[in-house]
């Protein structure tokens, strides 16, 4: 049944990122008169991005580890994947989604 909505799941999926993008892109154009004066290191700010991105491609990889020992085992890249993926709709109220959709990618 649920082969039937693929489709209409991948479209919900595009308009909720492009909706998400449009939001941030405005948050941004509001907040530039506040932003353009800041001073920013640009060193500090990408080894915070690279710490970031690390620790949750760990997180991912223990998560891929943990499915392989209750015996439904992941790729790496699948376990990178639905988690990066889940992580999108994290902060969506009730702040459960992101459980939902990594249960469901991992099917």
């Amino acid at each position: 049944m649920i082969q039937r909505y693929r489709g209409l799941f991948r479209i919900a999926g595009i308009a909720l990122s492009l909706i998400s993008l449009g939001y941030i892109i405005r948050q941004l154009w509001l907040a530039w008169p506040q932003l353009a004066g800041l001073t920013v290191a640009p060193l500090p700010v990408v080894l915070a991005l690279l710490c970031g991105c690390g620790c949750l491609t760990l997180f991912a990889l223990l998560w891929g580890l943990t499915l392989t020992q209750l015996d439904a085992p992941l790729t790496a890249w699948q376990a990178i994947r639905i988690w990066f993926l889940s992580q999108i709709v994290r902060y969506a109220p009730g702040n459960i989604w992101h459980l939902l959709g990594r249960a469901y990618l991992a099917r």
